[in-house]
């Protein structure tokens, strides 16, 4: 390794590999445990139980659950909304029937009635403050975060819509159909939740569910 007036002539460095960086899951998943824990804590008519089970069910980021409200709810008895982040429509079912790979899931979309229903105040969106401004972001994050963190839950909002993603998968929904509740962009995304899914069934020597047709 020669030098030019004092300097070295190639650069040492080139050499050297940048190690690489171990991915991270973050934001973790809530457990049924948890999930029924955080419930049997916070009734029905308090805040963090509405926030809760609205994040829960639609699945939605939190800059998009602060703006979900009544006039999102079509005719055809799907929620639908644009999400912030992407620019691009996610669907929920609201009052419609259920799809296949869903009906086991009537009690959570009954729970978040009854949390809605349970309200003292109404406004244009459900999670609105005692003043009937929107709830920002920030807030809504801690909400759910603080009160899970009093009952010793380590987990945030993010966490729930990861929640919902892995039971559809867990309930055999297909990659584009959990796409279409979460508002998922790239399949890879969800490939995520349908894998572990696969492979939870596999060690218990199960086949993945299938949606039946009705």
């Amino acid at each position: 390794m020669g030098k030019t007036n004092g300097y070295l002539a190639r650069d040492p460095s080139l050499a050297v590999k940048r190690k690489p960086i171990p991915k991270t899951i973050g934001h973790p998943a809530w457990t049924d445990a948890e999930i029924d824990r955080f419930r049997a804590h916070w009734a029905l008519g308090s805040v963090q139980r509405l926030c809760f089970e609205l994040v829960f069910w639609t699945g939605a980021r939190i800059s998009d659950a602060v703006k979900i409200g009544p006039g999102m709810a079509g005719r055809d008895g799907v929620l639908q909304f644009t999400q912030k982040k992407t620019g691009e429509p996610a669907f929920v079912p609201w009052t419609c029937p259920l799809p296949a790979y869903a009906v086991r899931m009537e009690d959570d979309r009954k729970l978040l009635f009854a949390a809605l229903e349970a309200r003292v105040e109404r406004h244009m969106t459900f999670l609105a403050t005692a003043y009937g401004t929107t709830r920002s972001e920030k807030a809504l994050g801690h909400v759910i975060s603080n009160a899970a963190s009093k009952l010793g839950i380590a987990k945030s909002a993010h966490g729930l819509r990861k929640s919902r993603a892995k039971l559809l998968a867990e309930a055999g929904a297909t990659v584009h159909q959990i796409a279409a509740w979460t508002g998922h962009i790239t399949l890879e995304e969800v490939e995520h939740y349908t894998r572990e899914a696969s492979r939870r069934a596999a060690v218990r020597g199960e086949q993945m569910k299938k949606p039946v047709n009705r």
